[in-house]
């Protein structure tokens, strides 16, 4: 299978690329999702500096966010099945065709939501939906940043932000 690999920490980002590696199989408890989406996190590209306080040795598969069909399932697995349209988070591995996931981080896809929507969900929405009661991380009619100001009860500004953050905001 094709994933986002990285194979060395770099602070440009050289170290990750697109490889082949071998598909993996779900253990007890897990399934192996077919993965449609997944998000692009900031966590994503700090654990591929190694910035982030998780710290992995490369060879790794950076990805917190998935949404897709279960494709395979492991031992034990109950309430789910192959073919079933689910989202799941884990700390890493979601930048491949398939992932596998615990179920214990595993939820049904909502029907209402694409792919791309679910997979945005876990952190990028969420995120913005918890900053956005009482955080502004806009861009103030001066031009300077003011990240991480307590401002009660104000709308959230995100200067430059990715829509699905923009979406949860207004949310």
């Amino acid at each position: 299978m094709r994933a986002l690999v990285c194979s060395e920490i770099t602070d440009d980002l050289t170290g990750v690329e697109v490889s082949e590696v071998a598909t993996p199989d779900p253990g007890p408890g897990e399934v192996r999702i077919r993965v449609k989406a997944t998000s692009v996190n900031y966590p994503d590209l700090l654990l591929c500096q190694g910035n982030y306080q998780l710290k992995l040795e490369p060879p790794f598969t950076p990805g917190m966010d998935i949404s897709g069909e279960i494709d395979a399932l492991g031992e034990g697995v109950v309430g789910f099945e192959r073919g079933d349209s689910v989202v799941g988070g884990m700390r890493y591995g979601g930048f491949a065709e398939f992932a596998v996931v615990s179920v214990q981080g595993l939820q049904r896809k909502p029907d209402n939501m694409s792919f791309a929507e679910a997979a945005a969900y876990s952190v990028a929405y969420l995120v913005s939906v918890c900053l956005g009661g009482g955080l502004d991380f806009g861009h103030d009619h001066a031009g300077s940043f003011h990240h991480g100001r307590h401002v009660p009860r104000r709308s959230f500004k995100l200067h430059g932000g990715h829509a699905c953050v923009r979406y949860g905001a207004s949310r």
